[in-house]
């Protein structure tokens, strides 16, 4: 049977309708946790970055992005590091595929495309998205527009849906050498997610979710073996346990937490006065610096004990 070049085209076209209907979506094991920390410089944010990527890592190595857009440097580590980022430093379609989804292909120098599968992203910037990312009509500096469910859907990824926190966006204020540097947790008010928890944050609970209906041996095959004790049901829903030490991540205490506001406030070495009674008590003494040790054992004791409702919860 032989065919005009008519009817070849209309077969080619219908083909590429039909196909253009069926859309693949990759199967989520996992939901991700991220990290924005924006500032200007001298507030420690690129050591907190660091500190929180080495406890979430549990001494195994990590991926650090480089400013190169289009290629990572990546070995199957469990937690990215982006210093610094601006819009050109990182493509934000990989962005947002990395930050939502635990199976992110992206470009590997001298390679074929890579399976990229961080549980941890971590970033620090000197802007917060809406200041690097332009969600604008308009085009400057060379930097693309992007569209109303772009900049929600970022957003989201750093936020606080209805059963989960994917992550928390922390505008820091104050320079470290002040002796005490704020923290805010922000989120797009545009949107129906709420700012990360702050309570699981000082408390440094971050808890990874798989997707549903996933076995714990299902599970079992996406995380390290000394890893298996971690993993729990709670309510049908699998979940890597992780808990840090956020004292030892931001460099002093928290005190001042304000559940309301999503604030709360660190409390580090270089502080003169008296530590506020807010102080929320270290979960480890020997990991602060020894002057703010001392500091804290001459006022409040060598066990700490506080009341109030500065406990940990």
């Amino acid at each position: 049977m032989f065919f005009n070049r008519q009817e070849i085209k209309f077969m080619f076209d219908e083909n590429k309708r039909l196909n253009s209907k069926v859309k693949e979506f990759a199967k989520k094991n996992f939901h991700p946790k991220n990290f924005l920390f924006f500032s200007d410089s001298g507030s420690g944010k690129t050591t907190i970055a660091e500190k929180l990527a080495e406890e979430l890592a549990k001494r195994r190595e990590i991926c650090y992005k480089s400013n190169d857009s289009k290629f990572i440097d990546y070995t199957n580590q469990e937690v990215l590091v982006k210093q610094e980022l601006i819009h050109n430093t990182w493509l934000l379609k990989e962005l947002l595929n990395l930050c939502e989804k635990d199976i992110c292909p992206m470009n590997c120098k001298g390679k074929t495309k890579i399976d990229v599968m961080t549980k941890y992203n971590i970033i620090t910037a000197q802007d917060p998205f809406d200041d690097i990312f332009n969600f604008k009509k308009r085009i400057f500096d060379e930097n693309p527009a992007y569209s109303k469910d772009k900049r929600i859907g970022l957003h989201r990824r750093f936020s606080k849906s209805k059963d989960y926190t994917h992550g928390y966006m922390f505008k820091v204020t104050n320079r470290y050498q002040s002796g005490k540097v704020d923290f805010q947790i922000t989120c797009l008010k545009e949107s129906d997610d709420s700012a990360g928890d702050i309570n699981d944050f000082v408390n440094g609970r971050f808890d990874i979710k798989f997707a549903e209906e996933t076995t714990l041996e299902e599970a079992k095959k996406r995380v390290y073996d000394d890893d298996f004790e971690n993993l729990y049901k709670h309510k049908g829903d699998v979940f890597l346990k992780r808990e840090v030490d956020m004292d030892h991540v931001l460099g002093g205490v928290i005190c001042d937490v304000d559940t309301e506001n999503h604030t709360f406030s660190v409390y580090n070495k270089y502080f003169d006065s008296e530590i506020p009674s807010t102080m929320i008590p270290p979960k480890d003494l020997n990991r602060l610096n020894e002057r703010l040790r001392n500091k804290i054992i001459n006022q409040f004791g060598p066990d700490h004990e506080i009341t109030g409702t500065n406990k940990r919860t």
